[in-house]
């Protein structure tokens, strides 16, 4: 067995639920700026006077508290800064993962989730499973079934990552500590969904556990009977892979924020920690609640194929529209929404920080192998290329506590357009071009300075995001993302802007 202790740090709120919705006054009182988690059994024997009084309209626990009874001990379990923006009885609040002595710990199988999706989206290049309708399957609760036994094994018995083992996670050892409420909203680009309140990990709250990797399983005799072969490596690279696969997640997020109304700050995190320097056998990961579709999936693959990925939204109903919002066309972008943890001033919330980010580092118990150093920073350096040491700004206002994400980063200077190409573009090149034919969100470009005999410039609809309408003869701002050769005609791909 290879054993690391695993070390986990949260960067941005955390929210993993245990499925138990709270109740203002049933389960929980507010006073002031924090919420208090009852424990109803105490607050009803000593309030059992007011109780035995009633005449058929008995109150609730909370609401038979008074101000002096906040700093009895006895009659709560734990308590949070912050608190529900409802001040109506009844208003839910998502508990939090706990011990039965009310400490928050993090799943093991949270972490491994995490992992197990990072290693299928960076492995699907080398094991280029084959992406029909057929190998994603029609059930929504085993989508992308027969892809997985591709990537991993055809069964649990010969799963790869039946090798690896990830231990529950244990932090602070008081009651609820370390918990803090989040007020959170579902947000598009143009607008925000209902409240949720949430209990949640503040930042930089700490956890440890512990990974093991059975190497008896890549032993001679197991590799005839379980056939991992070259997969080995997968675990070997498991934390440079798990970094690439969110440092990925992260360009996306970060534009997808920059365009978005009141989300600079938001943005500015995500700018911020594409510019930050893990260190070796450490990954940025995005668990529990808030790490969307792209987190949870095999992601841009799925994407390739946009007819049948349409297909998949329709068939899955994934696609889910607000009333009065305007029905889903071919090649919307997708997903459109994202969850954020948010702050109110003065009756206003705005966007403040992502939810589930975390900091994970293994550390050997004994000697680390070799390859796994070597393989680590190969990845990383493919990652990213700047070098800094990451930043996160103090708390300003309630009800978040903890780091919050720093300031909007200045967004990093776009390449000059290039007003007319001798030779084919290369890869970041940007240009302005000139539109001969759009098929819905498509769009075909001429590229200034070559025929379209030699190259032409292609925008796909996930590459669009705009809701304007182009015609024949419009200019567009491109920035070239690859290129790919189509018979005698290269088509460069571009995105636009």
């Amino acid at each position: 067995m290879a054993v690391y202790e695993l070390l986990l740090k949260t960067l941005t709120p955390l929210h993993i639920g245990d499925g138990e919705v709270l109740r203002r006054d049933f389960d929980f009182a507010v006073q002031g700026r924090k919420t208090y988690r009852m424990n109803v059994d105490a607050v009803l024997e000593a309030k059992e006077a007011k109780w035995s009084a009633a005449q058929g309209d008995y109150p609730l626990p909370g609401k038979m508290l008074d101000a002096p009874d906040y700093q009895n001990a006895a009659l709560f379990r734990y308590s949070l800064r912050g608190a529900p923006r409802s001040e109506r009885t009844d208003a839910e609040l998502r508990s939090f993962i706990k011990d039965s002595n009310d400490r928050p710990y993090i799943p093991g199988s949270s972490i491994k989730g995490a992992l197990r999706t990072a290693l299928a989206w960076h492995g699907w290049s080398e094991v280029k499973p084959e992406l029909n309708r057929n190998t994603i399957g029609r059930s929504r609760g085993w989508a992308g079934q027969g892809l997985e036994r591709k990537l991993f094994g055809r069964d649990p018995n010969h799963d790869l990552l039946r090798a690896l083992h990830v231990s529950d996670c244990i932090g602070p050892q008081q009651s609820g500590e370390g918990l803090i409420l989040v007020n959170a909203q579902v947000l598009t680009k143009k607008s925000a969904g209902s409240p949720v309140e949430l209990e949640a990990l503040q930042a930089e709250a700490q956890f440890r556990g512990t990974v093991t990797i059975d190497e008896t399983l890549f032993a001679p005799w197991a590799e005839r009977e379980l056939g991992f072969g070259n997969r080995r490596r997968w675990l070997t690279e498991m934390m440079a892979r798990a970094h690439a696969h969110s440092h990925a997640r992260m360009e996306q997020l970060a534009e997808w924020f920059e365009r978005a109304d009141d989300a600079e700050t938001v943005a500015g995190f995500y700018r911020s920690l594409l510019n930050a320097r893990v260190g070796e056998n450490r990954a940025v990961m995005q668990i529990g609640w808030g790490a969307g579709w792209d987190g949870k999936t095999f992601w841009t693959h799925l994407q390739e194929d946009v007819r049948l990925f349409e297909q998949l939204v329709s068939d899955f109903r994934m696609h889910k529209a607000g009333k009065g919002s305007p029905a889903r066309k071919a090649g919307d972008p997708f997903p459109r929404s994202k969850r954020v943890a948010m702050v109110v001033k003065e009756g206003v919330a705005k966007p403040a920080a992502p939810l589930g980010w975390v900091l994970v580092e293994l550390k050997p118990v004994g000697k680390l192998p070799a390859e796994w150093a070597e393989t680590t920073r190969a990845i990383e350096r493919a990652a990213s290329a700047t070098i800094v040491e990451p930043m996160l700004a103090k708390p300003t206002s309630p009800p978040l506590s903890g780091p919050l994400p720093p300031p909007r980063a200045a967004p990093t200077p776009k390449p000059p357009l290039t007003p007319t190409f001798t030779d084919l573009p290369k890869v970041g090149d940007r240009f302005k071009g000139e539109v001969f034919h759009v098929e819905g969100r498509t769009l075909e470009l001429f590229i200034p300075g070559l025929d379209d005999t030699v190259a032409y410039a292609h925008i796909a609809p996930e590459d669009n995001d705009t809701s304007k309408k182009y015609a024949e003869g419009d200019t567009v701002f491109c920035e070239v993302i690859s290129l790919a050769q189509q018979g005698k005609v290269w088509e460069v791909r571009c995105r636009r802007g």
